[in-house]
Parts: C-alpha cells; structure tokens; sequence
C-alpha cells in the first residue's frame, strides 16, 4: 500500500504512478512522486510529496503540482484480531477544474472511487493470505 509503484494495482483511479522511494522501500517525509488520475472522467496529471510517516501506522501525501490542492491520510490501526485501514482525502477548489457548481457531484465520485479501491485492496490482501 505505501510502495507508490503499486498504487495502480489497487486504486481503480490511479492511471499511472511513479514515485521515489527510500533506500530501503519504506516511506519517509520528502519521497516524491508523478503521476495522472482520473476524476470525474477527466485524466489529471499529479505530483505529490510524502508530508508525513509513522511507521507501520499512518502516511499522508499531499499534491505539490496539480489543478487543485488535496491531502490524503492512510492510518492503519487494530481492530478484532484485523487491521483497520482509515483514509482521509481532503481537497479544495474543485470549482476551478470541474466548475463551481459540480463540486459536490466531483467529491460524490471521489468518494465512490475510493470505496472501491479499498475493497479491491481488501480482496488483493485476503487472496494474499
């Protein structure tokens, strides 16, 4: 999940992704990466940088070049003898990109996306055993 390279294994908007990682794989603040998704039917192109790391617990990406800001947070946590996976993607000034009026309908399909992507990531998890 933290290994940008397989970020379009899992994630059903990810197009492409390439991105920097640590010598020894693991994520650290300042790793870099590129990349195009898709939102709304519209591929945009992306780069983000890793704005915070605690390890074996929690991650959070921020955009540093894209057509609007955005923040995601993976948190990973216990939960009945299971691991909780819980994400946060903020993002702001759709408006710009989309036009004012679909923001809501834009953060509708991001949400569904999302949703989707964690449940393709459950399945590839379970398979893996």
């Amino acid at each position: 999940m933290t290994d940008p390279t397989n970020a379009s294994v899992w994630q059903s908007n990810v197009v492409e992704f390439e991105g920097e990682v640590s010598g020894d794989g693991t994520p650290q603040v300042g790793d870099k990466g590129c990349g195009v998704v898709k939102i709304a039917g519209r591929k945009i192109q992306t780069r983000t940088e890793t704005v915070e790391v605690v390890p074996g617990e929690m991650m959070a990406l921020k955009s540093v070049d894209a057509p609007f800001p955005m923040l995601a947070r993976y948190e990973l946590g216990s939960a009945a003898q299971r691991t909780r996976l819980t994400v946060r993607f903020e993002a702001s000034g759709f408006g710009g990109f989309f036009g004012k009026l679909t923001d809501p309908i834009v953060a509708q399909m991001i949400d569904r996306d999302t949703r989707a992507s964690l449940a393709n990531l459950k399945t590839i998890l379970e398979r893996a055993g």
